[in-house]
């Protein structure tokens, strides 16, 4: 018997050369029932947050004889080379098969019939989504020859129109990656932003919502928020995302015209598959230690911030059964002790004394703030603090996965990943650090069967996550907030909150596969059913425009909040698809296909979801079971072809159309969520209504609502949402030219075009008079009313080279071009509210685009064996294994904001002239030249600007960015014979 382990131990020396300017303003109580539990109950309760994505692969072929006749009744085979799981089919009378369902993996196919010698093509390298065509032609000969072919991995798409990246297992753990973060390799393509709007952490594809993508690890729920998708948990203070790197087996990115298989996604699916054991025991360790010794200094620091972090873990997987049951297990951990840089203007003693002269009702909460370490000339009001503050973090994490061929017709396959992060950001106040405190437990269950004439697969999922997000310590929220003075050039450090929130998404699967003739035919259900929880308190806040007001306490405006006591919110999805991939010719495939979903109102356990009605917000309060109409028009049609040119099949022109909806974003339902009727989230007050109230600083929150509700008739505020709030839905389109040049080269250029279509749109309602700062209508406060008026347009000239593996190098090179325009954010959260009089006057580039975005990545496997001759054990264990590993990006810059201080969100001056963008503002670290610009004069009753400014939204662009990682690793295998 022999044993056989792998252990590979890699170093890599990273290096980054980056190059960036700086802007003006680029702008435990916890859920944790038993998993396994939930698991086995998981088919009972057939509900869902699982995104109806594909996990498998399917294979196309043909089988002729060396005229181009067909082979009709050829036996082929797909052999798993791994686990050696073996799927069958026969062919048609046309010489044609399918294969459907096939795990991911590499492959050996055969294919062989009466009186013909046996092909088989190995190697043959299948990911999840991917549709394959091949031809076999056989030569006539006896049944025992046989001809053999290393096939390696498709280079060519001429199965259908969608636009798909594969990042393979060698790319995610040879490539160089910041601290072992995977999600930084989803560039590694065109039509990619990376980043999202307001910390969502999510991806933009194709110019789409970044919210409005489906994260997925085996095709199940792998959102790290349960309020919108993202890739990271809730403002992303978590190093691991999804699952460790140590677990993947590859990472794939489909978007452009998807099947109808893939639901509930505006733009696409990240969906990672796991390892899993093979007839192999293998494993692996790693250790990644940085300090602050190879760090360059912040530029704003006198010395290097301090920096230990720590990371490490490792793999096993293998038979438990040869052939039959498989095992893989990972861990990985990290432990953090670091500073980072702080700094901001803050007030200065003299302007503290005097304040506190003048109220002295502010000392406890100016004594909380640091005072200037920077020289601060004198009377003035402000100096500039900078400091290195404590920056701790950790976690825990494991993976877990058991495969199971119970015969060559059905496969098993289970999967468990839990982990623990935690981190302390600071903030410009020393005495008010945020932690965050995350849970996240996520389970998955698979079952394939493949009979003669058909297959299947089920899939169950869970994902339950918890966070909380501290800030300060505890006395914060004891003392009011003295939260800007406008017109200072100062803060005061941040205000505390203490807010709980997440979830639990739960999830059924079922599709059929068949093929009848030159149809293959897919049809499937799938059910959400997805319920979300949160708590929070937070502190009272002042705004004061003017030092003469702050030293009389007047506030422009104030919020008083009720907070939110503990609260479930549910919501439930059902989808229907049909998928058909016709083979209208050996060259020619149409994929068309057509899917419906229907995504429920949300609910809230206790009927704490308020909204007021038509119009805008002003009418009566809708039923809480029902806080907009239900949309129940989600028909997505969708069509695509991939045709192959030339007889020698080197050339493919592929293109299509189609639509894909996606549910309202949770996060801003939960907007309208209320302790009472009776008791808004918050309360803003303007100047004049603090004057008539008599509220001023230090009232508290539980005196603001006293005050603010003496009056039965008081005025109301809170989050309005239109009555008709459809699903938001995009339409895609594309047309690619393919062209293999080598065995294992091809060059792809395509023209893509979105449409982002009733995404949201926040506008504050009721505003101030701006001379008057009176509201227009006195039963109202300021309001929040959200509609479906936002819409994108995207258009993108995309181009890429990739290379597979082949003499020790692959690589791929790709850039895009595009234009991109929305009124808001063209997002699903965070959408930033405007308070502009029309809404064509914020239509501009969202936060996230990019007009030209290259990058490239690189693996050369260092020949040194080869060139040296040796061939000894030593020279193996010296001069084998090296690999070189590199990514290139060069991007434009991102939009800028430029706003001026303001009571209206967003407030944006006049532009006089001149040119905006210093040119030497890589030696002052100044980018913006703020003579270009003046701010529109301020009315001191309302404190907002007297008009709108002329600047419009996202008027100036970022500096570039270009970027170098390269890294150097070497792999050591040890075999053992027992």
């Amino acid at each position: 018997m022999e044993l056989v382990e792998r252990i590979e131990l890699a170093y890599s020396c990273l290096h980054s050369v980056e190059k960036r300017g700086f802007a003006m303003s680029q702008t435990p109580t916890t859920r944790t029932p038993s998993l396994l539990i939930k698991l086995l109950l998981a088919g009972a309760l057939l509900a869902s947050a699982l995104l109806g994505q594909v996990t498998t692969a399917t294979l196309y072929g043909t089988v002729i004889d060396p005229s181009g006749a067909a082979i009709p009744h050829a036996t082929v085979a797909a052999t798993n080379e791994g686990t050696q799981a073996v799927s069958t089919a026969t062919t048609d009378s046309k010489g044609e098969f399918t294969l459907t369902f096939l795990p991911v993996g590499s492959y050996t196919v055969s294919a062989k019939g009466a009186n013909f010698r046996e092909e088989r093509r190995s190697h043959l390298d299948l990911g999840a989504s991917q549709r394959v065509l091949l031809t076999f032609t056989l030569q006539i000969g006896s049944t025992a020859e046989s001809i053999t072919v290393v096939e390696g991995a498709p280079v060519l798409n001429t199965v259908s129109a969608e636009q798909r990246e594969n990042v393979r297992t060698e790319q995610v753990r040879e490539l160089p990656v910041a601290r072992r973060d995977w999600t930084t390799l989803l560039n590694l393509g065109t039509g990619v932003s990376q980043g999202g709007v307001g910390n969502t952490f999510g991806i933009s594809l194709n110019g789409l919502p970044s919210a409005g993508i489906s994260v997925t690890v085996d095709g199940t729920d792998a959102a790290g928020d349960p309020e919108y998708n993202t890739l990271a948990m809730y403002q992303g203070m978590n190093f691991i995302k999804a699952v460790s790197t140590e677990a993947i087996a590859e990472v794939n990115v489909v978007k452009g015209v998807m099947s109808a298989e893939v639901a509930n996604t505006l733009s696409g699916n990240i969906n990672v598959i796991t390892r899993s054991g093979t007839n192999q025991l293998h494993g692996s360790l790693f250790a990644n230690n940085q300090t602050e010794n190879l760090n360059a200094r912040n530029q704003f620091l006198t010395t290097k911030a301090p920096l230990v972090f720590n990371q490490f873990g490792g793999s096993v997987g293998g038979p438990i059964i040869r052939n039959k049951l498989f095992f893989f297990g990972a861990y990985e951990g990290y432990r953090q002790v670091a500073r980072v840089s702080v700094n901001g203007f803050l007030p200065t003693k003299e302007f503290r004394d005097r304040a506190i002269a003048a109220v002295p009702a502010y000392k406890p909460f100016l004594d909380l703030v640091p005072l200037p370490n920077a020289a601060v000339a004198p009377g003035a009001i402000a100096g500039f603090y900078q400091n290195a503050h404590a920056n701790p973090a950790h976690d825990n994490h494991a993976v877990s996965r058991v495969d199971y061929n119970i015969s060559n017709a059905s496969r098993l396959s289970l999967r468990y990943t839990r982990g623990r992060p935690y981190q302390e950001t600071p903030r410009l106040n020393t005495n008010n650090p945020r932690s965050f405190i995350y849970i996240t437990e996520v389970g998955s269950a698979s079952f394939i069967h493949a009979a003669a004439r058909w297959s299947s697969e089920t899939r169950f999922g869970h994902n339950n996550m918890d966070m909380q997000r501290k800030d300060g310590i505890g006395v914060f929220l004891s003392i009011p907030c003295l939260n800007s003075l406008s017109n200072s050039g100062f803060g005061f450090g941040g205000c505390g909150e203490d807010h709980n929130k997440g979830g639990h998404n739960q999830s059924f699967e079922q599709i059929f596969g068949v093929t009848s003739g030159r149809n293959s035919l897919k049809t499937g259900v799938n059910l959400l059913r997805r319920l979300t929880y949160r708590s929070r308190a937070l502190q009272e806040r002042f705004n004061y425009v003017s030092v003469d007001d702050f030293f009389a306490n007047i506030p422009n405006s104030m919020t008083f909040w009720a907070g939110e006591t503990p609260i479930d919110v549910n919501s439930s999805q059902l989808g229907f698809f049909v998928q058909d991939d016709f083979r209208a010719s050996r060259t020619l495939i149409l994929n068309f296909g057509i899917r419906y979903d229907y995504s429920m109102v949300p609910t809230a356990t206790d009927g704490r979801l308020f909204v007021r009605g038509e119009p805008t917000g002003f009418g009566a309060y809708r039923p809480a079971d029902s806080i907009y109409n239900a949309d129940r028009n989600n028909f997505s049609p969708r069509a695509g072809f991939a045709w192959t040119v030339d007889n020698a099949a080197k050339t493919v022109i592929r293109g299509g159309a189609g639509m894909f909806v996606s549910p309202p974003a949770l996060f801003l339902v939960m907007d309208s969520v209320r302790n009472t009727k009776t008791t808004p989230y918050d309360v803003t007050l303007g100047r004049v209504e603090g004057l008539q109230l008599g509220l001023r600083y230090p009232n508290t929150n539980a005196q603001g609502y006293a005050r603010f509700n003496v009056n039965p008739n008081a005025p109301d505020s809170g989050t309005a949402i239109s009555s008709n709030y459809p699903n938001p839905y995009s339409l895609q389109w594309n047309l690619s030219v393919q062209r293999q040049l080598t065995s294992t080269l091809a060059l792809e250029t395509s023209y893509t075009g979105t449409r982002g279509l009733k995404l949201p749109f926040k506008r504050e309602m009721n505003l101030v008079d701006r001379q008057t700062g009176v509201r227009p209508d006195p039963r109202f406060l300021q309001f929040t009313y959200l509609s479906p008026a936002d819409a994108s347009s995207y258009h993108a000239w995309q181009t890429s080279l990739r290379k597979r593996l082949g003499s020790g190098v692959t690589f791929g090179t790709h850039y895009t071009w595009s234009s991109l325009l929305s009124y808001q954010t063209g997002d699903l959260a965070h959408l930033g509210n405007t308070t502009q009089d029309r809404r064509q006057d914020d239509k501009g580039p969202p936060p996230s685009h990019m007009r030209h975005a290259f990058v490239s990545d690189l693996l050369y496997e260092v020949p040194l064996m080869r060139v040296t001759g040796s061939t000894s054990r030593g020279a193996r264990l010296l001069l084998g294994g090296w690999q070189v590993g590199g990514i290139f990006t060069a991007n434009s810059g991102l939009p800028l904001f430029v706003t001026q201080s303001s009571a209206f969100n967003g407030s944006r001056p006049n532009y006089v002239g001149g040119s905006a963008i210093l040119g030497n503002y890589r030696e002052t670290l100044q980018y913006v030249n703020r003579a270009s610009f003046q701010a529109v004069p301020t009315v001191r009753l309302s404190g907002v600007p007297e008009r709108n400014g002329n600047l419009g939204r996202g008027a100036l662009r970022g500096p570039g960015v270009v970027n170098l990682d390269l890294s150097l690793s070497k792999n050591l295998a040890v075999t053992e014979r027992h």
